[in-house]
């Protein structure tokens, strides 16, 4: 999945966000409209989703993050699921350059594997094609929600 990553990552974890980035890219195609969009994965690698959109993208995001840390909470019919890694992504601005004040547009993901390093990545737009690059590029470390 990564090509710049921070740290090296666990291969199901690997398959897990790049399969969830295939999928977000591939709705982004018929429809631009995408929520906030959460993705949880237990040991047995079944998966549950939560789609976001009723709100800003940042009260979604935050949403969705407590989701991640208060699931039973949340949802207290998943109280015997027990998520082992996860992945949020949402449509966000990003500056590439740091030395002008543009951004791009892109597709952003933090995931995390239980008991690891929470990291994000991107997916910039590309304004010739309008479809989002299938490279990922590394937004560095974020707050660890398992």
């Amino acid at each position: 999945m990564h090509s710049n990553s921070v740290a090296s990552i666990s291969s199901e974890l690997d398959v897990f966000v790049t399969q969830v980035m295939d999928a977000v890219c591939e709705r982004y195609e018929t429809d631009t409209s995408i929520p906030v969009l959460l993705v949880l994965q237990d040991k047995d690698d079944e998966c549950v989703s939560f789609e976001f959109d009723h709100d800003s993208i940042e009260k979604c995001l935050e949403e969705a993050q407590v989701y991640v840390k208060h699931l039973p909470r949340m949802q207290p019919h998943l109280k015997n699921f027990h998520p082992v890694r996860y992945v949020i992504s949402y449509i966000g601005s990003v500056s590439e350059d740091k030395s002008t004040p543009s951004f791009t547009l892109a597709l952003l993901f933090e995931y995390q594997e239980k008991g690891g390093t929470g990291y994000s990545a991107y997916l910039p737009l590309d304004k010739k094609q309008g479809l989002f690059s299938r490279s990922p590029l590394s937004a560095g470390v974020v707050e660890e929600l398992l």
